[in-house]
Parts: C-alpha cells; sequence; structure tokens
C-alpha cells in the first residue's frame, strides 16, 4: 500500500499483520511535504484586520523565530470564545514539530492596547471584572470585557480607564467598599505592545 502523497509520519496505528477494514481508525497520519502549521485564535476585532497571504512572524518556546504565511482565516467566531481561527503556514525545519506552540505577530496589525495581569481579572456568575482602588485605598467592582492573552497580560476590551489602580492579587476575597493598603509594584493599568494574536496557540496540521 502507498501513501496518496509524501511527508512526515506523525502517528502511526497500524502494526504488521493488521488487515485493513474500511471505516476504520487511519493506519497513519502524514504530515504533507513536512509542511506544519500554527493554528491562532484571534479576537474577532483583531481577526477582521487578518488577510491571507500575510506574513507572520512566530517565535517558538527557544526563542528561534520563523516566518509564516497565513493561509486560511476562519468564517467563523466562537459564540463563546469571541474568537476566530487563523492557520499559518510555517517553513519545513526540523526545529518546528506538530504539536508544538508559538507566539505570532501578524504584520501591521500590532497595536497598543490596555492589558492587565491575569492574576487581576476575576470570574463569576456576573462575568468578568476587576477590583478597581479609589482615592480612599477602597475598592469597587468594575466589569470587563476581555480580549487576547499573551505573556501573563490580558487585553481589556472595555473596563477602567488606563492608570486606574487595579488589585492585582486576591481579588476574589474583596467587597465592594473594602479599604485596602495598596502596595505598588508598578502600573495597575499598563499601556502593552501586544502581538495580534494570542500567546500561545498549538501548532497543528
Amino acid at each position: 500500500m502507498v501513501a496518496p502523497v509524501s511527508g512526515v509520519i506523525l502517528e502511526r496505528t497500524v502494526r504488521p499483520g493488521d488487515l485493513a477494514g474500511g471505516g476504520g481508525t487511519p493506519w497513519f497520519r502524514i504530515a504533507r511535504d513536512g509542511q506544519v502549521e500554527l493554528s491562532a485564535d484571534l479576537s474577532e476585532d483583531v481577526l477582521a484586520r487578518i488577510r491571507p497571504g500575510q506574513t507572520a512572524t512566530v517565535t517558538l518556546p527557544s526563542g528561534v523565530q520563523a516566518q509564516g504565511r497565513v493561509r486560511i482565516v476562519s468564517p467563523q467566531i466562537d459564540p463563546q470564545t469571541k474568537l476566530g481561527e487563523v492557520r499559518v503556514t510555517l517553513p519545513v525545519r526540523s526545529d518546528i514539530r506538530a504539536g508544538g506552540f508559538g507566539q505570532a505577530v501578524f504584520e501591521d496589525v500590532s497595536a497598543s492596547v490596555l492589558a492587565l495581569p491575569e492574576s487581576a481579572i476575576r470570574y463569576d456568575a456576573n462575568g468578568a471584572s476587576v477590583m478597581v482602588v479609589g482615592a480612599d485605598n477602597r475598592v469597587r467592582r468594575v466589569p470587563v470585557q476581555t480580549g487576547q492573552r499573551g505573556s501573563g497580560l490580558v487585553q481589556i476590551v472595555r473596563g477602567p480607564e488606563a492608570g486606574a489602580r487595579v488589585v492585582q492579587n486576591a481579588a476574589a476575597f474583596l467587597l465592594d467598599g473594602d479599604k485596602v493598603q495598596p502596595v505598588e509594584g508598578g502600573q495597575a493599568a499598563a499601556q502593552a505592545q501586544a502581538p495580534a494574536r494570542p500567546a500561545t496557540a498549538g501548532a497543528k496540521r
């Protein structure tokens, strides 16, 4: 039996002596011509600016970079996550493996966005929120709409204004009106250069 295409075998489920059966489990999974793609989930607003053929710089966990090209932009947005998929074709290289992870920055779509540490976001039955510290050091709950994630940060699409003081840790233990003693280790709400793609996305065929 000959495979219809040449490439790198990713998975083998057959053993010598096994008989072929219709509708059974595929014997092999093959990366055609050794090609691997990055599957990236992007927020709806960013997805609207991505086009097939667009260049993307992909950084591997080792820190090595590779230049990819957008092959497919999903026409569908997940109603739960509000994210859509983009497939980025990567060069055939020994250090790019199926099932690995990478971070991609798309050409001409990097932007300055409002972001907070992931630990500052609290989730409950009412949705995502943060605890904002007022001038009197009392906290109040402010609902937020989150966007893309990366490098431990979460994009804030809607929420407190830039420069607001936000509780970074243990916000879930606070109630509206509680008084705190802030220990500031930097701006609570910071302008961060966020790549136009979530920080990690599985590279898969």
